[in-house]
């Protein structure tokens, strides 16, 4: 390692009905090689039914005296993820960079220290890298995001063809642009907005506000299983829900950034909405057309 990194890290991880899969989520990350202090946030959402809290606290036992390893666990009422994000995880970090780990997913060994040191060689207050998809049941890899040519082009990352390319997991947030991210979505008050994808959101937000890198050098793994919230395109109540998701982000986009889009962005904007609209009818008669 060419000279310690000593910078403070804060990963948030999101805790909601994860007991099946948290612990060695928790585990991915304070094992990860970094030398520097981790500050993991574990927002626990009380409307849980199972036995999350139990392992988070057995967790938190198991690793009380280390040094660079702390574990802050924040209980929050039943919200959607994204609240949840923005009101627990966001509201409690203390670190420079800030990370964020789904309770079921994994980061890579050194995949922390190599985020750290990428932000500051380069200079980049937002960056992400690839996520591999890898089947719960098989436990093997089934292939990796596709990103584009510009990936940190606001345009292309409204119009990309299989959606977001830059998952929650896959980001590493320097405080300085996460504070711009945090003030425009705290404008987000209506009810719609509860439902957004809050990771492509700040994505777009991020593109258009940061210095922005794609870093090919790390990658995080994302687990897919039965109970995904979006990954899960056999059953049409999923499918729909992902829609209507899909178009609200870009609804919530809209207007928090009307003023500042240039006609590429708007542009993109409308044809996007338009094609999640067809997509939109298109399940509903299906669905519709099943039940009947």
């Amino acid at each position: 390692m060419r000279g310690a990194l000593k910078e403070p890290v804060s990963v948030i991880v999101r805790a909601y009905n994860a007991e099946r899969y948290i612990e060695k989520a928790l585990y991915s990350i304070l094992k990860n090689t970094y030398d520097g202090l981790v500050e993991v946030v574990v927002c626990y959402d009380l409307g849980s039914k199972d036995h999350t809290l139990d392992i988070v606290r057995k967790v938190i036992a198991e690793n009380e005296h280390r040094d660079n390893r702390v574990i802050k666990l924040i209980m929050h009422e039943h919200m959607t993820p994204f609240r949840a994000l923005l009101n627990c995880g966001f509201a409690n970090i203390t670190g420079r960079f800030v990370s964020i780990l789904d309770y079921d997913n994994l980061y890579s060994r050194r995949h922390i220290e190599k985020m750290v040191r990428k932000a500051i060689e380069a200079q980049k207050d937002f960056l992400f890298v690839r996520v591999y998809a890898f089947d719960d049941q098989a436990l093997k890899i089934i292939g990796g995001t596709r990103v584009p040519k510009k990936p940190c082009d606001v345009a292309s990352l409204i119009k990309a063809k299989k959606g977001n390319y830059i998952d929650a997991n896959a980001m590493f947030i320097d405080r300085t642009c996460l504070s711009i991210i945090m003030d425009k979505l705290k404008k987000l008050n209506h009810r719609l907005y509860d439902i957004v994808h809050e990771d492509w959101l700040i994505a777009l937000l991020a593109l258009k506000y940061c210095n922005c890198l794609f870093n090919e050098d790390s990658y995080v793994f994302y687990r897919l299983h039965a109970t995904n919230i979006t990954a899960n395109y056999k059953d049409y109540r999923t499918v729909i829900l992902n829609d209507i998701r899909h178009i609200a982000t870009l609804i919530a986009y809209y207007e928090l950034e009307r003023e500042n889009l240039t006609k590429r962005e708007v542009l993109a904007l409308e044809y996007k909405i338009f094609e999640r609209l067809i997509a939109l009818s298109k399940i509903l008669v299906r669905y519709i057309g099943e039940k009947l």
